[in-house]
């Protein structure tokens, strides 16, 4: 994104923030990222808005986007989180925490897609079937127009991408890489597990859980069906992670 179209981004992000908060909300809204820029505790999040990335793949993954802007029921929001571009370098350190496997012989799977760009980070970690799954109708448009845009840059890998809600995902069968950045609560999480569970015991394939800013963390562990590799921070503690197995026994 060019300086000019990042200065028109926080221009449309300003009005939409007024439009929603109103003006005591927005005057908070203010003062909170005040505060965050004086502590120094901004940095920790000044990774949403490089463009780094977005330059090297001619892509539009930039910026937040939060629950009340998108385009979904109120029903199909409890839970969920607003939308966050991962960091390459935070994505790159979790698929180095992964076991030693051979990328192409797994399907990488990202529930809470969103633009789509820890699908194109997975084409270049070296997978070759990968599965977006989004419930934002704007976000999933967003990652196909930017999945349009690097095909020609990963001809052998198949990308899928799905307008779906995480609840109603079938797991495809095979080895799994299921990736989940923080896109929802324990309430619409553990549902989804619940599904890989059922066919993973059916299936008897390996499949590895990478959770990364893993906030209901505990809520994993107490399933019996998945055994934890490692939990610990990526850079400072703003950015937990964790990395499961599958027990298929």
């Amino acid at each position: 994104m060019t300086k000019a179209g990042r200065s028109v981004s926080i221009v449309r992000r300003t009005r939409r923030a007024w439009r929603r908060l109103g003006a005591v909300g927005f005057v908070t809204l203010v003062g909170k990222n005040l505060r965050l820029y004086l502590s120094g505790d901004a940095k920790d999040h000044a990774y949403v808005y490089n463009a780094q990335f977005d330059r090297d793949f001619d892509v539009d993954t930039l910026g937040v986007v939060e629950i009340d802007e998108m385009a979904v029921s109120d029903e199909a929001a409890i839970g969920a989180a607003r939308y966050e571009p991962i960091q390459p370098e935070f994505f790159a350190h979790l698929v180095e925490r992964l076991p030693a496997i051979e990328p192409s012989d797994f399907t990488f799977v990202d529930v809470g897609s969103g633009k789509g760009r820890a699908l194109i980070l997975a084409a270049v970690a070296g997978f070759r079937t990968v599965i977006g799954v989004e419930f934002d109708g704007g976000l999933h448009r967003a990652a196909l127009t930017n999945i349009d845009r690097v095909r020609d840059q990963f001809p052998d890998v198949s990308f899928e991408l799905r307008h779906q809600d995480a609840r109603n995902f079938t797991p495809p069968e095979g080895s799994i890489i299921l990736m989940v950045n923080n896109p929802f609560d324990q309430s619409v999480l553990i549902p989804l597990l619940e599904r890989f569970e059922q066919v993973g015991s059916k299936q008897g394939q390996p499949c590895y859980l990478i959770y990364g800013h893993s906030l209901h963390v505990d809520q994993v562990m107490e399933r019996r069906c998945w055994k934890i590799l490692e939990r610990s921070h990526f850079q400072t503690k703003r950015h937990p992670y964790a990395i499961f197995e599958m027990d298929v026994q």
